[in-house]
């Protein structure tokens, strides 16, 4: 497993059953074996997964991606009283057809879009 912290930071696993996680705004990660997980916990964050793995982004205008058979989870905040709160968290799986493999996806208003 791969971890990294701080902002603009990134961390990558390429074997099976491996993870990876990144925290800090703007950081990517990237865990492309089969059977794996990629986190990333930050605002503008990234994470690929593999075949049968999952890739997370927890914060604002985040972006996965994967593999078929990949799960994708984001996450989607807005500010009520000054406070960041929790508004949507949506998972798929990519099927190839309706969230296509090696496409990034963002969160917005509870959808997935893909993402620019």
């Amino acid at each position: 497993g791969a971890s990294a912290t701080g902002d603009y930071s990134g961390a990558s696993a390429t074997g099976d059953y491996s993870g990876a996680s990144a925290t800090g705004n703007y950081s990517g990660a990237s865990a492309t074996g089969d059977y794996s997980g990629a986190m990333a916990v930050g605002n503008s964050c990234s994470a690929d997964a593999g075949k049968n793995s999952v890739a997370c982004v927890v914060g604002n205008d985040g972006k996965c991606k994967g593999k078929i058979g990949a799960g994708l989870v984001l996450t989607e905040y807005q500010m009520i009283d000054r406070k960041k709160t929790l508004k949507h968290i949506k998972a798929v799986i990519v099927d190839g057809e309706k969230i296509k493999e090696d496409t990034y996806y963002c969160l917005k208003n509870g959808k997935f879009l893909e993402a620019e």
